[in-house]
């Protein structure tokens, strides 16, 4: 068997593998045999605390010299043009074969970095939807990636945000001494993601933010591996909440 054989032995092995789960996109609803299965984004956000507006937004208000009503849709505004711009973003990338156009600076740089793993990586999958079968959730990685010289893999995932760092609080425990900033929200993200493919028998190196900047460039982050400790909150989730 060749080597391009034995990829596509294991790329179409892992298909198999995850296909019994279905996703309903519009709605955002993973199911797995009938049952509904908690995305890795909700889990993620269950990290963390809500968002405490009526403590933060008269302090924001106040040294931004603006009014809270007027800062809350600065706010609302920032928020819709950020995601609005993720969301393209990541549907350029998710179809990006190397001869469509970008149209946006964050896509050039997401195009540069496609063409940065000629090499040393190979794309094995796109937007590859995934479930835990020992712990029951489900989510969508954007660009799990083959180590040429190993035939291991990285986990690699777009990220548009304006500031990764920035954080009003920190993580709930286990993680309380995690400022919870999406940076640290993504290293668990990203820790969710591994666990799915170890479990069908991947061995993941590392976990990496591409993060897709407004001057065209890109940066790569390396990503702490926090699937011990997410495994261990997992099976003793009660001790927590």
């Amino acid at each position: 068997m060749s080597y391009i054989q034995y990829r596509n032995v294991v790329e179409e092995r892992i298909y198999k593998l995850f296909s019994p789960l279905q996703f309903e996109e519009q709605r955002h609803i993973y199911t797995l045999n009938g049952i509904k299965l908690p995305s890795v984004s909700k889990l993620v956000e269950q990290h963390a605390y809500p968002f405490d507006e009526a403590k933060f937004l008269p302090l924001c208000a106040k040294r931004e010299n603006l009014t809270e009503h007027e800062l809350k849709h600065k706010w609302q505004t920032i928020n819709k043009r950020a995601c609005d711009l993720g969301s393209d973003t990541h549907s350029f990338m998710e179809n990006y074969r190397g001869y469509q156009v970008p149209t946006t600076l964050q896509e050039e740089a997401g195009v540069k970095y496609i063409k940065s793993l000629e090499g040393e990586y190979i794309v094995s999958f796109r937007e590859l939807r995934a479930f835990s079968k020992e712990f029951m959730y489900a989510g969508t990685m954007d660009l799990p990636l083959e180590v040429v010289r190993n035939g291991n893999y990285i986990i690699d995932d777009y990220k548009t945000n304006k500031d990764l760092f920035k954080a009003f609080d920190y993580l709930k425990p286990p993680f309380n001494y995690l400022e919870a900033s999406p940076f640290n929200k993504y290293q668990l993200q990203l820790s969710y993601y591994q666990i799915m493919l170890e479990e069908v028998g991947l061995t993941i190196e590392n976990r990496r933010i591409v993060y897709l900047m407004a001057d065209g460039e890109y940066k790569i982050y390396d990503l702490y591996d926090y699937t011990g400790e997410l495994k261990e909150y997992m099976r003793n989730r009660h001790k927590f909440n």
